[in-house]
């Protein structure tokens, strides 16, 4: 498992918010989706319930939202962010049956490779330096 830390200069004190994202990959593309209040992609996925496992939590987010149901989940890697507040990103790779659909919740889907990212898909730096460069580097999406 990959553990990597993008951090502002100034380490932030207080709470840490805690996020879980699914790695979903197909013909070497990796499924990003944009919620109806950004502008950018991200990971299918979001925040456990209080104690509630990860693997629950990607099951209870991704099946409702994509119409399909979540297989092998195997992690993947944990990243850190700093802004706005400090962030857990829990990040695994997550295989599904059915072909994911826009539905309640999600206003747009993307598959995108690391070399050729559509230009008009926003993604975060943490997902596009780290985890799509990872996921390249082990020759998992073009």
């Amino acid at each position: 498992m990959h553990r990597v830390a993008l951090l502002p200069a100034a380490i932030r004190s207080g709470p840490v918010a805690i996020d879980c994202g699914a790695v979903i990959v197909k013909q070497r593309a990796l499924l990003l989706v944009r919620l109806p209040q950004s502008r950018s992609f991200t990971l299918p996925g979001g925040q456990p319930l209080r104690g509630e496992d990860h693997q629950h939590c990607l099951q209870r987010l991704i099946e409702p939202t994509l119409g399909v149901q979540t297989g092998r989940c195997r992690p993947f890697g944990l990243f850190y962010s700093g802004a706005p507040g400090m962030r857990e990103h829990h990040i695994y790779h997550l295989g599904i049956i059915g072909i994911p659909d826009v539905s309640a919740g999600i206003a747009e889907i993307a598959w995108v490779t690391h070399r050729h990212p559509p230009c008009h898909v926003s993604v975060s730096a943490l997902l596009r330096d780290c985890v799509m460069a990872l996921l390249y580097q082990q020759e998992l999406i073009n």
